[in-house]
């Protein structure tokens, strides 16, 4: 406990003190604590005095009025922007949309528009089988409940994509939550007494669990990702790409649709029951609007669930997914759209004269498309584009730097400025090494550990006695990247911090 209440906008807490919010904790699940520990009967009244609406706090996937609660609350739980971002779903949802519509629905939930920002971002109840749920992990509430003596709804089980804990392996554990009028009847906490949902009427073969897995992984990952923007024409360009290796683009780059429909079915089989009537429609027919809005310019916003339904068929992995994420982006920035257009359909003249007018050596242009750098000036020279001759890097002190920092752990960008050479190169010639970058992939790790770690320490260092809410609320704290990734360092080496009080 912590800051008390004595505002006359609050009656009836005056003596009461604020819980902190755990690093991790949707803050629904802050709301039914406080709730609880509060002794109030109506979860409405409780909203109302922390959100000044009865059903703002009510909803479990995002919460609105957030202005009022941080106010109400004095601030205590870090900004109303901050909470959005870390403690509701809007965190996974914000990397789907467009700089512009990001700040305009998030204001929406700074404020009084909920049902607005809740249709533009696909949260209407009845839609998802999952939009009616809350999700745990049997072995994460044990966990807490010996950590802290009380459990916590996780952010990271309650994405839409998330089925498997990504820490234990082990199936979430679905829980139905009661609704009226598209909120929950109640501030329920893990050990309420809710029904469950058995996925295993929609499906129960090992290698559909699999899938889920895989798919559980794929929101975590994009979700803790810091730089993804996953906007509707980046990510477009970044399955067409991927399309185009697998064989599904045919001459004149168009898609062949009805080949990949059925490979996607295929893939997944029944566990496409598990999105719902409505979602398995649009993955099923060929002709819906998902499959126009992947392969055509077309306006419009998918689920983020069917986005990454698709990414987990099309790619390997995130690292894969991640290379041509970057391609599309560096492409993105130098050609637009005509560049991109122009990869999908083969048309190596037009890539080079893009390419090379925006001033991309004439080197690299030729190794990138496997052309002669006579050939690619000549192409440069039908559109009289100025050409850049770039000097010999393989073989010399440029490659020796690459070689060097790719060790010592440095990000592409970085070693980009050190070996002066472009990020596109080093990208490329990593790519083309799988074991150096497989040295530099466990030496950027350890890195990033070691910074983390020392930032952590240098906020305990020069803000002693600062609880951990203060400390997460101080720039470069390290907290949040060590209590996902090294989790048992704050467990083993600062056990009086990790078991503090809440």
């Amino acid at each position: 406990m912590s800051t008390s209440l004595n505002e006359p906008n609050l009656p009836g807490f005056d003596q009461l003190g604020f819980p902190d919010i755990m690093p991790d904790e949707i803050l629904y699940s802050w709301c039914a604590r406080f709730h609880h520990l509060s002794m109030r009967l109506d979860a409405r009244v409780t909203s109302k005095l922390l959100f000044g609406i009865a059903s703002a706090g009510l909803h479990h996937d995002i919460p609105c009025n957030l202005k009022t609660f941080e106010n109400n609350t004095k601030g205590y739980l870090g900004t109303a922007e901050n909470l959005l971002l870390r403690n509701t779903q809007f965190g996974f949802y914000s990397k789907f949309l467009t700089d512009e519509s990001r700040l305009k629905i998030a204001q929406s939930f700074m404020h009084r528009d909920n049902a607005t920002a809740r249709s533009k971002l696909g949260l209407n109840p009845n839609e998802l089988i999952t939009s009616k749920i809350l999700k745990v992990c049997p072995e994460c509430s044990q966990d807490q409940y010996k950590a802290r003596r009380f459990t916590w709804w996780q952010i990271g089980h309650q994405l839409p994509t998330s089925f498997i804990c990504h820490e234990h392996h082990c199936a979430l554990k679905l829980l139905i939550v009661p609704h009226t009028r598209g909120y929950a009847r109640n501030l329920y906490s893990p050990t309420s007494r809710l029904d469950s949902l058995d996925l295993s009427q929609y499906f129960d073969a090992q290698y559909q669990w699999q899938q889920l897995e895989k798919i559980s992984d794929w929101g975590n990952a994009m979700w803790r990702s810091d730089t993804l923007q996953l906007q509707n024409g980046i990510l477009r360009w970044c399955c067409l790409y991927q399309l185009q290796k697998r064989g599904w683009v045919g001459v004149g780059g168009k898609v062949m649709m009805h080949e990949l429909r059925n490979a996607f079915v295929r893939h997944y089989d029944g566990l496409l029951n598990i999105v719902g009537e409505k979602y398995f429609r649009d993955l099923t027919d060929v002709n819906s609007s998902f499959y126009t809005q992947m392969v055509r310019k077309v306006s419009g916003r998918q689920h983020p669930v069917k986005h990454v339904f698709l990414i987990n068929f099309l790619f390997d992995n995130f690292e894969d997914f991640l290379e041509t994420y970057n391609d599309v982006t560096n492409d993105l920035l130098q050609g637009g759209e005509a560049l991109c257009s122009a990869i999908l359909n083969r048309k190596n003249s037009m890539i080079a004269r893009i390419k090379i007018s925006a001033g991309q050596p004439v080197e690299e242009v030729a190794s990138l498309l496997g052309m002669t750098a006579l050939a690619v000036s000549k192409c440069a020279d039908k559109d009289n584009a100025t050409t850049k001759t770039l000097p010999r890097i393989i073989g010399t002190g440029k490659e020796a730097i690459i070689i060097e920092k790719s060790r010592q752990g440095l990000d592409y960008k970085d070693i980009a400025i050190a070996a002066e050479v472009s990020v596109s190169y080093v990208y490329q010639y990593l790519a083309k090494r799988p074991t150096l970058k497989i040295e530099w992939r466990k030496s950027y790790d350890y890195r990033q550990l070691q910074l983390h770690r020392e930032q952590f320490l240098t906020v305990l260092k020069n803000h002693p006695g600062a609880s951990l809410n203060t400390i997460r609320h101080i720039p470069e704290n390290g907290f949040d990247w060590l209590f996902r990734n090294d989790r048992e360092w704050l467990r083993n080496t600062l056990p009086a911090i990790w078991r503090v009080k809440f």
